[in-house]
């Protein structure tokens, strides 16, 4: 039972050292890949030259964002070391080795289960939102508009608080990480990297459960996202490309005709007249 630990890189090459090296004392990885997004620094160099001999460092032939990064990784691992399982894990994510056991044991006695992970809290203990609940074309389209967020958006997410069964079956878990039987990441043919950013996740879910592969969450193991911004948020790129992937899945994934794409735009464009009015009020 092989696994291959995949962390991408932008930016951030001195937290995804820390957790390769971190994880290379975990008997359950067998293997470490750092893949380096084409980031603009020296992130690629340094690491090559502060790296261990069980730790790879590879670069993408281009920044095409979070899925693309992450297939390149992927490929190189399965080319060169062909695990069972594949672990995708962000910079800023803190986990232990029986996290990570738990994850191989579940998706090795489950047959129909292709993806798992793990309740997610912040730094502070606060838990966060790990999996949440597909919604329809039109929840969807509200979900652009911030009214309809402030009284809808718990509605969406899983409440695993009082939750009984150690693995419980979602519909889309967060991507900062996942754990996926390498077979089901190859069958639904990798990422969809068509999308620079967002949207990953309910791609992929899509993608998974058009193959028949359930999607869990472990609800009695937690791994910590330490969200730190490297630097100041871009707002309008930020909401430029949700926008974008958002128009994408909808256009691809739930197949929408002439007159739904329509209404898309058209919400989409209100949505970021709204949010200009709103940050302009704060």
């Amino acid at each position: 039972m092989s696994c291959a630990l995949l962390i991408l890189n932008y930016m951030d090459k001195k937290r995804a050292l820390e957790l390769a090296k971190k994880c290379s004392m975990f008997s359950s990885i067998d293997k470490i890949i750092i893949t380096d997004n084409c980031s603009p620094d020296d992130s690629y160099q340094w690491l090559q030259e502060n790296t261990s001999e069980d730790i790879d460092i590879i670069q993408s032939d281009k920044n095409g964002g979070f899925s693309y990064g992450n297939n390149f990784g992927a490929k190189y691992a399965i080319n060169t070391y062909h695990p069972d399982y594949l672990l995708f894990a962000n910079t800023d994510t803190i986990f232990t080795e029986d996290d990570v056991s738990a994850c191989l044991n579940t998706l090795k006695q489950n047959e129909s289960l292709g993806l798992v992970s793990l309740r997610m809290v912040d730094i502070n203990g606060k838990e966060e939102a790990s999996c949440w609940k597909h919604k329809t074309y039109l929840q969807m389209l509200f979900f652009c508009l911030w009214l309809y967020r402030k009284y809808n958006f718990e509605n969406f997410y899983y409440d695993l608080k009082n939750e009984q069964e150690t693995l419980k079956y979602v519909d889309v878990v967060r991507g900062s990480f996942m754990c996926f039987k390498t077979i089901a990441l190859q069958t639904i043919n990798f990422f969809d990297d068509n999308t620079f950013l967002y949207y990953e996740e309910d791609i992929t879910s899509k993608r998974l459960q058009r193959s028949s592969y359930k999607i869990g969450i472990l609800t009695n193991h937690f791994y910590i996202h330490n969200h730190i911004e490297l630097a100041p948020p871009n707002r309008k790129k930020r909401k430029q490309n949700l926008d974008k992937s958002m128009y994408y899945f909808l256009c691809n994934y739930y197949n929408i005709n002439f007159l739904q794409k329509f209404f898309v735009k058209l919400v989409i464009n209100y949505s970021r007249v709204e949010e200009w009015v709103i940050s302009f009020l704060k």
